[in-house]
């Protein structure tokens, strides 16, 4: 499996790391578990450093913003710190974060360190 999360319960935290392709179907399988894992609104470390510059397309985008909504609706999320390296893979992070409806803080890191320090900060503000 590319997309790989680990939850930790006791820090209210969940890190998740992505390696090449990962299709949508796998994203929607990942955001059922963290749902039902009562995870959402954990501090979450996306680490996209081996994530392929292959995206997804146009539709994948939209049918992931119809979940993301509902979630959204109902859920609170937690902060979100995504480290990537490679330029593209930067802007298509960019493009999901365009497209997330949930109110949380958000933010890219080219580093794993700063990112952690970063979601300490707002793990604090928001647990």
């Amino acid at each position: 499996m590319p997309l790989k999360s680990k939850i930790s319960h006791p820090e209210h935290g969940v890190t998740i790391t992505a390696e090449g392709f990962i299709p949508v179907e796998e994203v929607e399988e990942y955001y059922d578990a963290i749902v039902t894992a009562n995870a959402l609104s954990y501090a979450r470390l996306f680490d996209a450093r081996g994530l392929d510059d292959k995206h997804a397309s146009d539709e994948d985008f939209m049918r992931l913003g119809a979940p993301m909504s509902a979630y959204a609706g109902q859920l609170k999320f937690g902060p979100i710190a995504f480290v990537v390296t490679s330029p593209s893979v930067r802007d298509v992070i960019r493009r999901c974060l365009n497209l997330a409806p949930a109110d949380r803080p958000m933010k890219i890191f080219s580093s794993v360190p700063r990112a952690k320090v970063w979601l300490h900060m707002h793990r604090e503000v928001t647990a």
